[in-house]
């Protein structure tokens, strides 16, 4: 601010929008930066959590998955591999569901 009034003395009242100007232009950039920077505090502060909406998909797909498995093994003759897509399907169901605050 001190730099736009010198400079307005230097140069004159002829070129007092053009200082002006720069000044509101600096004093945006100055906001700018520091809403950005906040936000930049927030977001590592405040990670994103996925919504309901997306647990449930993905809780969906796991249990379709773990249900086509399911009959893909025993169709091969290999039910105890059944086991183990519920094993993962569980695995899947908590990570995604559990809160870790």
């Amino acid at each position: 601010m001190a730099a736009a009034l010198g400079a307005r003395r230097e140069l004159g009242p002829e070129y007092d929008e053009a200082v002006a100007a720069r000044l509101a232009d600096r004093m945006h950039e100055e906001i700018a930066r520091q809403v950005q920077a906040r936000l930049e505090q927030e977001r590592a502060a405040h990670p994103q959590r996925m919504t309901s909406g997306q647990k449930v998909a993905i809780t969906i797909v796991a249990l379709v998955t773990g249900f086509l498995t399911t009959a893909a093994v025993v169709q091969m003759g290999a039910p105890a591999l059944a086991i183990v897509a519920w094993i993962a399907v569980a695995l899947i169901g908590l990570s995604v569901n559990v809160d870790r605050r």
